[in-house]
């Protein structure tokens, strides 16, 4: 079987994400480093873009999704023991 070797907007393209983010994925560490087609091109296998996607985590379903502060509202989605607290006291009061 023959694999195709990407360029850098092909595999941009089917990652989603722009050209830059390559780069940026490459100097983290982790992101196939490519192979060189010239003095200063580089390719990408399809497969090793393949398996690299295979080895991500799986996203979790956005009702499994960990809590995070609202940043639009200031508001706690998952409030401590502490402002539950607080919270019960003002409306006792």
């Amino acid at each position: 079987m023959t694999d195709r070797v990407l360029r850098v907007k092909d595999v941009a393209a089917k990652l989603g994400v722009s050209k830059a983010q390559i780069y940026i994925l490459i100097r983290a560490g982790g992101f196939p480093l490519g192979v060189l087609l010239g003095a200063s091109m580089r390719g990408w296998r399809e497969s090793d873009i393949d398996a690299w996607i295979d080895s991500r985590p799986k996203a979790p379903r956005y009702g499994n999704a960990i809590h995070r502060t609202d940043k639009a509202t200031k508001v706690a989605k998952n409030p401590s023991a502490a402002q539950v607290a607080r919270k019960a006291a003002k409306v006792a009061a």
